[in-house]
């Protein structure tokens, strides 16, 4: 798993790599020479949060989900012959197919 801590604690090592590709130069000194400055910014810290927010919610919805109310009964009249163009075919008739005061 990739991780941006080892990053953050240096930048440089991080993008050695990418530094060592575009000049030839290798060796994590000789980059080093080469950087002057690297600016970070709050966003990788952002990431991490957000992450490890993510995971410890998918863990309380894993946790809590089978003691979730189900459906609620006026969504679904029960009918299982009911076919998907039956609302349609109240309408052609007149009815009112969500189930309200008929006139």
């Amino acid at each position: 798993m990739l991780s941006p801590l080892p990053v953050l604690a240096d930048p440089v090592s991080g993008a050695e790599h990418r530094v060592s590709a575009l000049t030839g130069v290798t060796g994590h000194d000789s980059v080093r020479g080469l950087v002057d400055s690297v600016g970070l910014t709050a966003w990788p810290v952002v990431a991490i949060v957000a992450g490890v927010l993510v995971v410890l919610l998918a863990i309380a919805v894993a946790v809590t989900a089978a003691s979730w109310p189900g459906t609620a009964r006026r969504y679904g009249d029960g009918d299982a012959a009911a076919t998907p163009s039956d609302p349609w075919d109240a309408l052609t008739r007149g009815a009112d197919p969500t189930g309200g005061p008929e006139r």
